[in-house]
């Protein structure tokens, strides 16, 4: 028979994962070998571990440390692998490098004012039943991915963002709009002590920031958004919401 040329995909890796910290040694040999070499792409690791690393984001983040760390070495005369680690976390920090979730939980999804949350952020997003994973470009969605859930199967999901403070925040939810979505999606916006129900229409709204009205929210992680696919008429979206402090 004719042969027809063809591309054939071995493997395909795309699991959202918890954002994690790089080790500073994870850029350099072992200290017996070399002393002075620092490698901010072919990094010490697992070759599932590097399957998430080898990305242009944390190739800059790496980029921008091992350079500071080359250049404090330089100055005081040592060995990267002796460099003051408390001196490169502080430049690193001054330069507007995140580097601890301690101080930064949201990471780079806090901005000023305002915090978001989205559906892969799995230490703020609790989700139940049947529940699907989207990376349709077609589809106006906010991040890489988006939920979905087909009202036939139950389906619920929690959002609990970290609010850096106590105040009134405006609410927006995105989603991607879609004609065989949910026209009454209930979205219950709790606290501690008080909670409100509002109805969206998926159908008619998304593909951008939809305002939910304003609300008074706790700082931590005390504040849920939560809604479910229970006697909604269609299939029910689940994306990313946006906290805006307002006062």
């Amino acid at each position: 028979p004719e042969l027809v040329p063809e591309t054939v995909n071995e493997g395909y890796l795309s699991i959202p994962v918890k954002p994690y910290e790089i080790p500073y040694r994870s850029l350099l040999p072992k200290y017996e070998e070399c002393t002075n070499l620092i490698v901010p792409i072919c990094i010490s690791s697992s070759n599932l571990a590097y399957s998430s690393f080898r990305m242009e984001p944390q190739y800059m983040i790496a980029g921008h440390a091992a350079g500071l760390a080359a250049a404090i070495a330089c100055q005081e005369n040592l060995e990267l692998h002796r460099i003051p680690i408390n001196k490169l976390q502080s430049k690193l920090v001054l330069q507007n490098q995140i580097i601890s979730f301690d101080e930064s939980p949201n990471g780079y999804f806090e901005k000023n004012n305002t915090v978001i949350v989205d559906d892969d952020m799995t230490r703020f997003v609790e989700k139940d039943g049947a529940w699907g994973m989207s990376e349709d470009p077609n589809m106006g969605r906010h991040d890489i991915t988006f939920l979905y859930s087909n009202p036939k199967e139950n389906a619920k999901i929690t959002y609990r963002p970290h609010l850096p403070k106590t105040g009134k925040y405006k609410v927006y939810g995105w989603w991607p709009k879609s004609k065989n979505a949910a026209s009454n999606i209930k979205i219950v916006i709790a606290t501690s002590r008080d909670q409100k129900e509002i109805e969206v229409n998926q159908r008619t709204t998304g593909n951008k920031w939809v305002f939910l009205g304003t609300y008074e929210l706790e700082k931590g992680q005390n504040n849920e958004v939560r809604f479910a696919n229970l006697n909604t008429d269609g299939n029910v979206f689940a994306d990313a919401f946006k906290f805006e402090y307002v006062d």
